[in-house]
């Protein structure tokens, strides 16, 4: 989004992820970066002109914002669910990022069902939904499966994921037939989750952690169907890498999982039907045309609607709007 808003002011504050130290250690420095970094904004917050100030990641930075907004406008786009936003808001680490979105002029949600619910935990209806987006110019098409008769099923990530629910639905795949495996990506802690779901270690189930960006584009080539059991959902990353991908979908059916996914780029399943999973997956592995269809589909919904560039038009109309108020 940063690329696609480069006509704007952008301020980076990403943490420098050092390596080679202890997770725990890590975590800790990368948190204590993320509040130092909101120190970059404050020249900002202090010029005499009024602007529109945007928080990309009001999770990990907004602890200021409300304090310092004096005749600027902010505004904060929220990328986890209303639920954990309402439990943060007992939480004192949070206190300025929900006082920043309470205060706030503009909270953007990334999907229409978190509308009502953040309303409740904000208390103002100054609400705006503006998807999640993809680089659909990077995640593009490439070569579709690894050449063999065999099809291969792609997980990715570790936020909210569901890797106790894979792993039943992969040993009962494995045990039922021979040319359906299974690749995830995910940190070593999930990883451990899975592997304990799966049971005994099988040579059909690879696991990679860490990987480049260059990477993780061939082995969305080297699939036919993107997996995703979550245990819920806002925005998701992986999913949008494999619709731009044109990777047909089977994911847990939180609503703004359909909601970004629509009717024909894959299909939605309950976590509680884990035989409707497995059902579905080997469905689909033998019907070589649906996933075709899906996968147009997918494609065809990633570039016009969730590329960064048409997202990042939204934001433009809404600094626009918020400027002239």
């Amino acid at each position: 989004m940063a690329r696609a808003l480069r006509d704007q002011i952008v301020v980076d504050a990403s943490p420098p992820w050092p390596r080679g130290l202890p997770e725990s250690v890590e975590g800790r420095l990368n948190r204590r970066w993320l509040l130092y970094s909101e120190w970059r904004l404050r020249r900002y917050f202090k010029s005499e002109d009024p602007r529109v100030i945007h928080y990309f990641f009001p999770e990990n930075t907004l602890r200021h914002g409300a304090d310092w907004k004096g005749i600027h406008r902010l505004m904060a786009t929220c990328h986890q669910p209303a639920e954990r936003i309402r439990a943060g808001a007992e939480n004192p680490y949070y206190k300025g990022y929900i006082d920043g979105l309470r205060g706030a002029d503009c909270v953007v949600v990334q999907s229409k069902t978190e509308v009502e619910p953040l309303q409740t935990v904000l208390g103002h209806d100054r609400i705006v939904v503006v998807p999640h987006g993809v680089a659909a110019d990077f995640f593009t098409p490439g070569r579709r499966g690894n050449g063999a008769s065999s099809i291969n099923v792609l997980t990715v990530g570790a936020w909210l994921r569901d890797y106790a629910l894979w792993g039943r639905i992969a040993r009962e795949i494995c045990e039922r037939t021979d040319d359906i495996h299974f690749t995830v990506v995910t940190n070593p802690d999930s990883q451990a989750e899975a592997r304990r779901a799966l049971g005994p270690a099988h040579e059909r189930c690879r696991f990679y952690h860490n990987v480049s960006d260059e990477f993780l584009l061939s082995l969305y080539d080297d699939c036919d169907i993107l997996l995703l059991p979550l245990a819920g959902a806002v925005a998701n990353n992986a999913l949008l890498e494999g619709m731009a991908k044109g990777l047909p979908v089977i994911a847990s059916d939180w609503p703004a999982v359909q909601e970004y996914l629509g009717e024909e780029a894959g299909c939605t399943l309950p976590n509680s039907a884990v035989d409707r999973w497995i059902e579905t997956i080997i469905h689909m592995a033998g019907d070589g045309s649906k996933r075709e269809a899906m996968s147009r589909a997918a494609r065809a919904r990633a570039v016009q609607q969730y590329d960064w560039t048409v997202i990042a038009e939204h934001y433009r109309r809404l600094y626009h709007s918020l400027a002239t108020r």
